[in-house]
């Protein structure tokens, strides 16, 4: 099983059904490695600094992730084991070119200066809540 598909089976398994705030700052901080008191304090001002800025952005990020996986999980319940596959390879899929396509545009947008993660973070985000709509129909 590919690194995707694994994570995406384990969320399908383990992730809270809903996104709420501190759900959000601790899968936030255990992506980043940043503490949580320390992102509650870059969270405050997302103005405020480049680095408050793509925190904010990924914490965005993150939230529709979770939001996506709760959708996923939804989803793969409806399903039998055939068309959960499907679904897993689907997203696993989905997962490599979007973040191929938001590395990119990130790239384009920002020529690997500080705003960088900020526009993967927002890119991911847009693509994320799309994926997350698709799957919701």
């Amino acid at each position: 099983m590919g690194r995707i598909a694994l994570f995406v089976a384990t969320w399908l398994m383990a992730a809270p059904a809903c996104a709420g705030e501190r759900a959000v700052v601790d899968a936030l901080a255990e992506r980043s490695r940043i503490p949580a008191e320390e992102l509650r304090v870059l969270l405050a001002d997302c103005e405020k600094t480049q680095r408050s800025m793509n925190v904010c952005a990924f914490r965005d990020h993150v939230a529709a992730d979770l939001e996506m996986m709760a959708a996923l999980r939804k989803a793969a319940s409806l399903l039998d084991d055939p068309q959960r596959q499907a679904l897993t390879a689907a997203q696993d899929a989905w997962a490599i070119e979007t973040r191929s396509r938001c590395e990119a545009e990130a790239d384009g947008a920002a020529e690997g200066g500080s705003m960088r993660p900020m526009v993967f973070s927002h890119c991911m985000e847009q693509e994320t809540r799309r994926r997350t709509a698709g799957l919701a129909r």
